[in-house]
């Protein structure tokens, strides 16, 4: 009997339900890391993605709860609204004003974010980071770029730079970074126009750049993002965010000046590492779950340099 077939089986009325709820979904790795989980942790429990509307999360929220839920993962477009839903939002989540993992339990919804963690522990694991004391450059000062601010300030970096298009819009996200790490250098410039110098001295002088921009298949810019690519050096971690499309110009040319360079799917193992651990108290291994994922993707991981 083939091996989906044997997972159908196998689930049973005792067995604990953990989902993914977003729109889209369906393109979504998660269920994939986390049954895998479940099963090497020998656990009863399964994973599934639901597409949820906007309109319809609240209803949905009450409705994973009511049904005996025991955790959720909320993706595009739910992570700032599910916030309302919860009795208690961790400090991570209200710093960041979004959630992207629920844990229902008897006490009530608990809001945590996950993202933030798991670009530190993605950073260490995959790119040979320690982050203390470093330099990062985000481009992007929205929900993924803050949650990156706040990933890599935690674990120590000194200074944190964001290249922001609309650097007015993210000016209440950025200022509560500000008040949380009064004693690190926090800054925004402009995407665009004439701060250039700057933007230029900010990549080249920085330990980490992350790309927290979205890449549109078929459309991508993201090389612009490194307007000199003589400013990138081997000794760099470059990191990018997206895992759809696989490749982007901005890994591209950063590995081809030699830079440590990690992908999206690193990202998602270590974010669903966190989300694993505060569901089950329980760990797996980073490093198997991204090569199994790659392998399940038919390709190639980007990043795997020895933590520092």
């Amino acid at each position: 009997m083939g091996e989906r077939a044997r997972e159908r089986r196998d689930i049973s009325a005792k067995t604990r339900v953990y989902c993914l709820i977003g729109d889209p979904v369906g393109h979504s790795l998660s269920p994939f890391i986390m049954n895998r989980a479940f099963e090497r942790a020998g656990l009863d429990g399964v994973y599934v993605a639901l597409r949820v509307s906007r309109e319809d999360l609240p209803a949905a929220v009450a409705g994973l709860k009511a049904v005996g839920v025991r955790g959720a993962n909320v993706t595009y477009p739910h992570k700032e609204a599910v916030l309302r839903f919860a009795g208690h939002r961790s400090r991570r989540a209200e710093i960041l004003g979004a959630a992207n993992t629920l844990h229902f339990t008897g006490e009530g919804t608990r809001a945590h974010n996950t993202d933030a963690p798991g670009v530190a522990l993605a950073l260490r694991r995959f790119g040979g980071s320690s982050l203390e004391g470093e330099r990062v450059t985000i481009f992007g000062a929205g929900g993924a770029g803050r949650a990156a601010a706040l990933g890599v300030l935690e674990a120590g970096a000194s200074t944190v730079v964001f290249c922001e298009r609309f650097p007015e819009v993210v000016e209440e996200g950025v200022d509560r970074l500000k008040r949380r790490f009064p004693d690190r250098s926090l800054s925004v410039l402009p995407m665009t126009g004439g701060e250039a110098v700057r933007r230029k001295s900010a990549v080249a002088e920085s330990d980490v750049l992350i790309n927290a921009t979205p890449v549109v298949a078929g459309d991508d810019t993201s090389g612009s993002l490194i307007a000199d690519s003589g400013t990138i050096r081997p000794d760099q971690v470059c990191f990018e965010f997206t895992y759809h499309p696989r490749s982007t110009a901005f890994i591209e040319i950063a590995g081809a000046r030699g830079a440590t360079c990690l992908d999206g799917l690193c990202l998602l193992v270590a974010q669903a590492l966190e989300s694993f651990r505060r569901w089950t108290g329980l760990e797996f291994e980073m490093e198997e779950m991204a090569r199994a994922l790659a392998e399940h993707t038919g390709s190639p991981l980007v990043g795997g340099k020895e933590p520092a």
